[in-house]
């Protein structure tokens, strides 16, 4: 785990996010901690703080990416740095978003857009080069199960629908 710690550390030197060890894993997240970045986040009056939960299953060189997302405010305090409180406020699983026109609409720093997409990039990246294989997280299988239960239900419902119009 600590060559993986490492290896996250020096990806993102440099760039809006950290890595912190957690149970079972990685936590890849904005880096609220760094006034550069901070100040920059708080100019684009950021809502949201955006991190992946990456956990690794060594024995089998599989990983798995919980995006995580919270709530941010930005309180004015004396001196130059505004701090940050973030809610309870959380969505967990996978998010996907599809954009027409520009690639993306999140806000930009920098060349950076600190959202979900360019994390999981930046994960995928650095686990795939090193011949680790991607399993989905359990947020998104619990949502596939519940999305294909309702998709059998409303099939079931058109077709007794029929049945009793045929009939």
């Amino acid at each position: 785990m600590d060559e993986l710690y490492e290896r996250f550390r020096a990806r993102t030197h440099g760039t809006p996010y950290t890595v912190s060890p957690m149970e079972g894993g990685l936590r890849l997240h904005l880096d609220v901690a760094d006034v550069t970045w901070q100040r920059l986040f708080y100019q684009m009056r950021m809502s949201r703080e955006y991190s992946i939960n990456l956990r690794v299953d060594p024995a089998a060189r599989t990983y798995s990416r919980e995006q995580v997302v919270r709530s941010m405010q930005w309180v004015e305090g004396i001196g130059t740095t505004p701090r940050v409180e973030f809610s309870g406020d959380t969505g967990r699983g996978t998010r996907k978003a599809i954009h027409l026109g520009r690639r993306r609409s999140a806000p930009s720093a920098h060349g950076y857009h600190v959202d979900f997409q360019e994390l999981a990039e930046l994960v995928d990246e650095v686990m795939l080069a090193d011949g680790w294989t991607r399993r989905m997280d359990r947020s998104s299988r619990i949502g596939l199960i519940a999305a294909g239960i309702g998709v059998a239900a409303a099939l079931l419902g058109v077709a007794v629908a029929l049945i009793a119009a045929l009939a």
